[in-house]
């Protein structure tokens, strides 16, 4: 069933009017009258489903028939924080597949091995969009929030539930303590000597998968999988 994020209160009855949301109901799913039809907003953990009463060119009319709780939302919430890639491509690629993991929050910083500057105002438009429709095909129901930041030290949470991604033998078993935590990835090139210490420093325990190098999207989706439903890898 067709599911899609709406950014006006569900009501018992609705008219969408967006342009775009009707094209995509009307004309690309070729939805008709009596066809079922669920939205979500985005802030609760519930599916509000609706009938199809009524599509025209310019408007959809629903009545809603049922809420149901989601089950889809993670069993941990896990927001990663992730270095900037050297393209946009990787970041779009790691947001999306989190997304439809069950991340519950994204930071984007910029490491000390960062080569490109964070996101301008149209892309961050863009990956937006992007999380919208992973949300919406993965079945979840909250929307992460997205935010930049240029310095690590406003990337991370609580230093007792942030954990850094890093080479070396594997070692992950404490972060399955906690029920919220969020999860340092390095940008290409892994971390500066610098960003250790500062690991160090503040309490921040470094974690890894093992001797395998992984690609730093490939980093960001493996520790979201193991940890927002604490399923173990190795």
């Amino acid at each position: 069933m067709q599911r899609f994020l709406l950014d006006t209160p569900l009501a018992e009855r609705i008219c969408l009017t967006n342009p775009d949301l009707v094209h995509q109901i009307g004309h690309v799913l070729r939805s008709a009258v009596g066809d079922s039809i669920v939205f979500f907003d985005g802030h609760s953990p519930e599916e509000h489903l609706y009938r199809i009463e009524s599509v025209s060119k310019r408007t959809v009319e629903c009545r809603r028939t049922a809420i149901r709780p989601s089950e889809c939302e993670p069993q941990h919430r896990v927001t990663i924080a992730q270095a900037m890639p050297n393209t946009i491509e990787k970041l779009e690629y790691a947001l999306q597949k989190c997304v439809e993991i069950g991340a519950t929050g994204f930071i984007i910083f910029r490491g000390d091995r960062s080569q490109k500057p964070l996101p301008n105002e149209h892309k961050r438009e863009r990956l937006e969009k992007i999380a919208k429709e992973a949300l919406e095909q993965c079945g979840g129901c909250i929307m992460p929030e997205i935010r930049y930041t240029e310095s690590i030290s406003d990337a991370i949470g609580s230093p007792r539930e942030t954990f850094a991604l890093d080479m070396g033998p594997f070692r992950a078993d404490s972060m399955t303590e906690h029920g919220s935590i969020t999860l340092l990835v390095w940008p290409e090139g892994g971390w500066s000597n610098e960003e250790r210490e500062f690991f160090s420093r503040t309490g921040i325990e470094r974690i890894s998968f093992g001797n395998r190098v992984m690609r730093t999207e490939t980093a960001a989706v493996a520790g979201c999988v193991m940890f927002a439903h604490g399923t173990q890898l190795w």
